[in-house]
C-alpha cells in the first residue's frame, strides 16, 4: 500500500482534524467546529464497506470573510451551488464525489477569496 501527502506550513490556529466520518457526524462535527469559529480546511470522501466516509480537518486560520460547504448533493444540485459561489465571488476549495447507496454525490466547500486581518 502506498501514501501521498501533501505539506503545506502555515500558521492555522486551532483545528480539529477527523477521519472516517459518517455524513451524519460530518454534519454534526461541521457544526461544532462552526460555532467555534473554525472553517473547513481539507475535505475527502471515499467508501468504505458500500458506505459513505469523510475525512475533514477544520481550522481557525487565517480568518475568512466568508465560508460555504455543502454535502450530499446530486448532480444538478451541486452545479447549481458551484454557480451560485461562483457568481458571489467564492472560489471553490474542494470536491469529493463519491457513492451512496448506488448514487453519486458531492461534497464541496468555498471560501471567500479576502482574508481578514485579526
Amino acid at each position: 500500500m502506498f501514501y501521498t501527502a501533501l505539506y503545506t506550513k502555515q500558521a492555522i490556529g486551532k483545528f480539529e482534524a477527523r477521519s472516517f466520518l459518517t455524513p451524519s457526524d460530518y454534519q454534526t462535527k461541521s457544526e461544532q467546529n462552526t460555532a467555534n469559529n473554525r472553517y473547513l480546511h481539507y475535505l475527502n470522501s471515499f467508501v468504505h464497506e458500500g458506505k459513505p466516509r469523510f475525512t475533514a480537518i477544520w481550522v481557525q486560520e487565517p480568518k475568512l470573510s466568508g465560508f460555504t460547504a455543502r454535502h450530499g448533493l446530486i448532480g444538478d444540485k451541486y452545479q447549481s451551488n458551484w454557480e451560485d459561489m461562483l457568481i458571489a465571488g467564492f472560489r471553490t476549495q474542494a470536491i469529493a464525489g463519491y457513492e451512496d447507496a448506488g448514487n453519486v454525490r458531492f461534497a464541496a466547500y468555498w471560501t471567500n477569496t479576502i482574508f481578514l486581518k485579526m
